[in-house]
């Protein structure tokens, strides 16, 4: 069974992107346009959610006030955080007392590919 990994982003092609290059690498790929919308995907979704690739710096809430929100809801779902203002985003995810899974845009889809194996591959 494929692992399960919802995608934030606010930027349509950047999703639209990020999606094929995650479902060519045999994931199931939930989509959402921002934090509020991936939350109420993570309710509804029955099975697990293994992943959460978000963007750090979106309108509304941010990635990092959305993996906490989402992580609470399910403690087992790991983040990959990805931005292309690696200054902003290092400042945003700063405060963090854990060590965090970063990527910076653009990326290829094959250090794409690897990040996420990587991330999935390392247990908790």
């Amino acid at each position: 069974m494929p692992e399960t990994i919802l995608l934030v982003d606010d930027e349509t092609s950047v999703r639209r992107l990020v999606r094929r290059i995650l479902q060519m690498n045999g994931y199931t790929v939930l989509e959402a346009s921002g934090g509020m919308d991936a939350i109420q995907i993570c309710q509804r979704h029955e099975g697990p959610i293994h992943l959460l690739v978000t963007d750090v710096l979106m309108p509304g809430m941010n990635g990092q006030d959305l993996a906490e929100r989402m992580t609470a809801l399910r403690p087992h779902t790991r983040v990959l955080y990805m931005s292309g203002c690696i200054d902003s985003a290092l400042i945003t995810l700063s405060d963090r007392k854990t060590e965090i899974a970063f990527i910076q845009k653009p990326f290829a889809p094959d250090a794409l590919a690897r990040k996420v194996r990587e991330i999935l591959d390392t247990s908790r």
